[in-house]
């Protein structure tokens, strides 16, 4: 799961947001997508790179 969090901190940005905002809105990405992770990471195995 650090992946995920090197991508948010890599590819997250809230312009305009206040710090405490983007904080907040950083760490709902996270859980967002680590909880995305855990549940389709079966079916990542069927996915074809072109």
């Amino acid at each position: 799961m650090n992946e995920v969090v090197a991508m948010v901190i890599r590819m997250f940005h809230l312009r305009y947001a206040t710090a405490p905002i983007s904080d907040n809105m950083k760490k709902a990405a996270e859980r967002i997508v680590k909880s995305y992770v855990a549940e389709h990471s079966r079916d990542f195995s069927r996915i074809l790179e072109s």
